[in-house]
């Protein structure tokens, strides 16, 4: 990994449409993910505008800088009733990949999950299902990556993911990064509270 490209980052939360950096936010999110994967730009205005309005919102758009730079994105949803965070986006500038900027975002993200918190799970792209060789190498790659920085796949399960009313399904592995003790029993539960959908099964569940 190189170290030529200085890492100091800040986080800014987007609350209204007319944040000036909730353009460039968007501009990522529209070239870092498949269109497949990407939920409708109305849900993201939806959320801000509710938060315009003073309604509490549980669903949070940050924009990262590195630098005083815009270098990344998260988009996560708080699900305080069982105690979870769910990453939904998760995108670094291409200038920033491969420095050391994604994992420096993803150990910042895991201390800010409030304490008391069992800890934060989002999906990833299956790689049993990469159309080539090298889709495949990249979904394994992205794994090990969260494996690396202390997340867990819930491997022996998939469920089908569908990003908006018009995409189509897609299936996904789950994966939890635990800040306390889960069994797998456990881990299937809280993904099936949170994400309301059944999962297929291709042997016998457990966490790698």
């Amino acid at each position: 990994m190189t170290t030529n490209y200085p890492i100091s980052l800040t986080y800014h939360e987007i609350c209204s449409p007319s944040d000036p950096i909730f353009q460039p936010w968007l501009d990522l999110y529209e070239t870092a993910f498949p269109p497949e994967e990407r939920l409708p730009v109305s849900f993201f205005l939806r959320v801000l505008v509710n938060r315009s309005a003073d309604i509490p919102e549980d669903r949070h758009l940050i924009a990262v800088f590195n630098m005083e730079k815009f270098t990344g994105l998260i988009c996560y949803w708080d699900v305080e009733p069982l105690k979870m965070i769910y990453l939904w986006y998760f995108a670094v500038v291409p200038e920033g990949r491969n420095q050391g900027t994604g994992k420096q975002i993803y150990h910042d993200l895991v201390q800010m999950i409030p304490s008391g918190y069992l800890g934060m799970m989002f999906d990833v792209e299956t790689p049993a299902f990469a159309s080539d060789d090298n889709q495949k190498n990249l979904r394994s790659r992205r794994i090990d990556f969260y494996r690396r920085n202390g997340a867990r796949l819930v491997d022996g399960v998939y469920y089908m993911m569908q990003a908006g009313p018009f995409n189509p399904e897609m299936p996904m592995h789950i994966m939890i990064h635990p800040l306390q003790e889960l069994n797998i029993q456990q881990a299937l539960e809280i993904t099936r509270q949170v994400l309301e959908k059944p999962f297929i099964q291709t042997g016998t569940p457990h966490l790698v």
